[in-house]
This record gives C-alpha cells, sequence and structure tokens, in this order.
C-alpha cells in the first residue's frame, strides 16, 4: 500500500510541476477562464443602454445612458451631459424628447450637477416592455485599459466605438471637477453617451471631444469621472478590492 500511495503522490507531483511553468506564461485556471468569458461578451450590448436625445424633427443630436427602470411605474432614468438638455440660456429644459428601443419619449431634467456638467433625466411618459440598464463600474480604469464609448455621432444614433483609456481623473480646463481624458473616435453628438470599461460597466459621460481631424474623427475626448456619476446617482460606494490596484496576468 505504502508504494502505491507513494507512486500516486508522484505522479500528482510530476503533474504539478510540469503544470506550474505553463501556467506562468498565462495558462493559469482563471486566465484561460476569463479570456473565455472576455470571448462571450458582445459589445453590441451597450447599444441596448444608449438612448439618443432628438430634436423637433426626431434627429439625434445627443445621448444618454439607461441607468435606472421603474418596473411598477413603468419609467426610466437617463444620464446624460447637461450641456445637451440647456436651453439658449444656460437653463435646464422643462423637458427634452429621448429615443428609448425605438420609441420616442417625453422626459423631464430631475437633477443637474453644473459643474460636472451632468443630468439626470426621467421619462414622464409610459415606457414599452421591460428596459435593461446599464450597471455601473466601481473603480476608473488605469491608462492603457480599453474603454468603449457609444453615442449620436455626427448626428447617427448608436455609434460604438473603442478607445483607451489615456489620463484618468485630471482637472477639467473649467473648474476643478475631475475628468477622464480617453483616446478614441469620438464626434460632436457624442456628448452624454457612455463610456464603458471592458467588463461593459458605465464608468463616464463624454462631455467633449478634442481637436477634429479631416474626416471629422476627435484625437481625444473628456469623459466625466465616475466619482460625479456616482454621486448624481447617490450610489453607496461599495468597498471591496480594486483588480486594478494589482497588475494583471497577460
Amino acid at each position: 500500500m505504502v508504494n502505491v500511495r507513494m507512486s500516486l503522490m508522484a505522479k500528482l507531483f510530476m503533474c504539478f510541476m510540469f503544470l506550474v511553468p505553463a501556467c506562468q506564461n498565462g495558462c493559469s485556471k482563471g486566465v484561460i477562464v476569463k479570456v473565455l468569458n472576455q470571448d462571450l461578451l458582445d459589445p453590441g450590448v451597450l447599444l441596448d443602454y444608449n438612448v439618443a436625445l432628438v430634436d423637433e424633427k426626431q434627429r439625434p443630436y445627443c445621448a444618454g445612458t439607461l441607468v435606472e427602470y421603474d418596473p411598477v411605474d413603468h419609467v426610466v432614468k437617463v444620464v446624460t451631459a447637461l450641456h445637451c438638455v440647456d436651453d439658449e440660456k444656460d437653463d435646464p429644459k422643462e423637458y427634452v424628447f429621448i429615443k428609448v428601443a425605438k420609441h420616442i419619449y417625453k422626459a423631464e431634467v430631475l437633477k443637474i450637477q453644473r459643474e460636472s456638467d451632468l443630468a439626470l433625466l426621467r421619462t414622464t411618459d409610459k415606457v414599452n416592455g421591460e428596459i435593461p440598464v446599464a450597471q455601473v463600474g466601481k473603480f476608473t480604469p488605469p491608462p492603457g485599459h480599453p474603454i468603449w464609448i457609444v453615442g449620436s455621432g455626427a448626428g447617427i444614433e448608436d455609434i460604438l466605438s473603442h478607445g483607451t483609456m489615456s489620463v484618468p481623473h485630471a482637472i477639467s480646463r473649467w473648474s476643478n471637477v475631475h475628468v477622464d481624458i480617453i483616446d478614441g473616435s469620438a464626434f460632436y453628438g457624442n456628448s452624454g453617451g457612455g463610456v464603458y470599461n471592458d467588463k461593459f460597466e458605465l464608468i463616464g459621460v463624454l462631455i467633449e471631444v478634442g481637436p477634429q481631424g479631416p474626416q471629422g474623427t476627435g484625437l481625444w475626448a473628456h469623459s466625466v469621472n465616475l466619482d460625479e456619476i456616482i454621486a448624481l446617482l447617490q450610489i453607496d460606494k461599495v468597498i471591496s478590492i480594486n483588480p486594478y490596484a494589482f497588475p494583471r496576468i497577460r
């Protein structure tokens, strides 16, 4: 019996010795699961969270993100850029029109944050069906991490583009509010649209695009930082381990 046990333990030990080097090169179980999960994620789902702010002719001019759905009253809340709902006197409009799941609804301005250029809207009409909403992230990704941008760039709704976090927690040139500088394709009309991390969680709201090139492509953009969104939505911060605080296995 002793010899049999030693033989089994020896085999297990040898397997372990052969597996460890492979795992150190990025083949650990956790990394494999993460890659598989990432492959299963479809960025197109972000379009389900996107709404277009439309004018009287139903043309999109800004965007917003669905953040809350009330199944009792059948209303939704949308976070967007304040300048998208301001009138000529820089006062919030009494109401605006938003396009949700191909239907247009009237929405009121429920709450604003002037310095951070944020506004929270709520539909006054009942919406049709159950509406999916975006999950708000807990952490701002560090420089170099991938992000997704959704909006109504160039007056076309549901523009989805990919980019990179360039400078998190930068200081806005207009106020002392923190913004994130992101690098990616953004256009006039992307204002108010959501910025998402690689887990498809909302981490920002686009408020400004940089210099436009010959083809109209923005070189960079300002996104309202996650802390400002959490404050607007009055979400209690969840104390947990920040995954971005540790080196990630590649």
